[in-house]
């Protein structure tokens, strides 16, 4: 299963993965701040633009196609899925070549819960662009919400092929081998993360739970103690110290 989050680069670390239901993934850029404000939209899907030539588009159904897309936007940040849905196909009708519309549609059919036409447009996103990281998060989401773990896993890896350095991807693969049982892979997926984020104290804490589980009780203590050198109140690495002294006194 997925663990999916709107804080797609961990600028919180307490807050990512608090919630139970899937959400989607939007990989946040470190410069969103600086960007117009319907490049900040583009910027929160994770959007990248194909490589390959584009069909021409008369600058009016251009036009015309932003506002679509500005408005669909609007829907799905609504949590107006369907809505959405509809303006992205009508937007996509002025501007059939624009990866952008075509990625907004997708995860507005994801969050819809119409995963079979999700899968088609992710899919498509990917023929147009072979490396479009966000298509393949995307459709890690579709496989992992559908509990088809050797495709969700089979995207994170191609992702990783693609960019080693991920730390969400790597993040992600870690929960998802957590929830498989398959601890050890846990822990070195968790590990290839906090190269990037060494303080961040969620995948510190997963990384910790994992180790919990193959039994390595000191370095899970460790830690746990770290996030507390950076966060002395943190309650989840206040309760797995306590869970290991437990476990020291079985």
């Amino acid at each position: 299963m997925a663990y999916l989050t709107y804080i797609g680069r961990f600028p919180d670390p307490d807050r990512i993965g608090s919630r139970n239901i899937p959400l989607v993934s939007l990989s946040w850029p470190t410069n969103v701040f600086w960007k117009s404000p319907l490049q900040l939209l583009e910027s929160l899907f994770g959007l990248r633009k194909a490589d390959q030539a584009r069909p021409k588009v008369s600058n009016e159904e251009v036009a015309a196609s932003r506002v679509l897309k500005l408005t669909a936007a609007s829907y799905y940040s609504r949590c107006r899925y369907e809505e959405a849905v509809d303006v992205y196909r009508r937007a996509r009708v002025k501007n059939p070549a624009d990866v952008d519309l075509l990625m907004g549609l997708a995860w507005a059919l994801c969050h819809a819960m119409r995963f079979e036409d999700a899968e088609q447009a992710f899919s498509e996103a990917l023929r147009n662009s072979p490396e479009n990281v966000a298509a393949f998060h995307g459709l890690a989401t579709v496989f992992g919400l559908r509990g088809e773990v050797d495709r969700e896993l089979f995207c994170y890896q191609r992702i990783l092929q693609i960019d080693p350095t991920d730390a969400f991807t790597n993040f992600v693969m870690g929960n998802t081998y957590t929830q498989m049982g398959e601890y050890a892979k846990a822990v070195t997926a968790y590990r290839r993360a906090l190269f990037s984020y060494p303080n961040h104290t969620l995948i510190l804490c997963s990384k910790a739970s994992a180790l919990m589980k193959l039994h390595r009780y000191d370095d899970a203590g460790a830690d746990f103690r770290a996030v507390l050198q950076l966060k002395p109140d943190h309650r989840r690495a206040l309760a797995g110290l306590a869970e290991l002294e437990r476990a020291y006194a079985a």
